[in-house]
């Protein structure tokens, strides 16, 4: 994506959606012993909720729409930001522009990863909520019912058959838009 838009340091914007990624996870977990646990103890509490955690229940395929979406947001933010000639840092004529890159990169990483941590923060106080969450609601679900039923798969391959009439390959609609929802349904 960074090197479709001409941007002079992609590797950052990879750092930089992989680290938005992160931080619109979950921020609190419900965490519970089990009876077969040595920590369990009967009539005692057995649930707790846990801030600060990594879970990983949203790296797999419950997380793949969240991973797309921040995948083009979260670049794209960071690429409008690091235009702004302000934010640049100047360096002396001899630092190697290798680190001249670095550093021109600094300010706007921060300030993309700020956003993000922000909207995280807000979802999290004020709704209970988080990213994935929202999307998964949204956006999968209603997607993976789609797919699940014979009238949807109908209605998917039809589009993929009259796109072919036009001229679009229909392997490449239905590789694109359709393997990833099935891909969930399979787990």
């Amino acid at each position: 994506f960074a090197s479709n838009k001409r941007f002079d340091n992609p590797v950052s914007c990879v750092v930089v959606a992989l680290a938005v990624f992160f931080i619109m996870m979950p921020q609190a977990v419900a965490a519970n012993l089990a009876a077969s646990s040595p920590l369990y103890v009967a009539d005692e509490v057995t649930a707790a909720d846990v801030t600060g955690a990594f879970i990983t229940n949203y790296t797999g395929t419950n997380g793949m729409f969240t991973a797309i979406i921040i995948g083009l947001l979260a670049p794209t933010l960071f690429i409008k930001v690091s235009g702004v000639d302000k934010l640049r840092i100047k360096m002396p004529e001899g630092v190697p522009p290798a680190v001249e890159k670095s550093f021109n990169v600094l300010i706007p990483m921060l300030l993309t990863l700020g956003a993000f941590g922000v909207l995280s923060m807000i979802l999290f106080a004020g709704f209970q909520t988080d990213v994935t969450a929202l999307i998964n609601t949204f956006i999968q679900t209603p997607l993976r019912a789609l797919t699940t039923n014979p009238i949807g798969l109908v209605v998917i391959y039809s589009l993929g058959v009259f796109l072919f009439t036009l001229g679009i390959h229909q392997s490449t609609i239905n590789g694109v838009l359709v393997e990833p929802v099935l891909t969930i349904v399979l787990v």
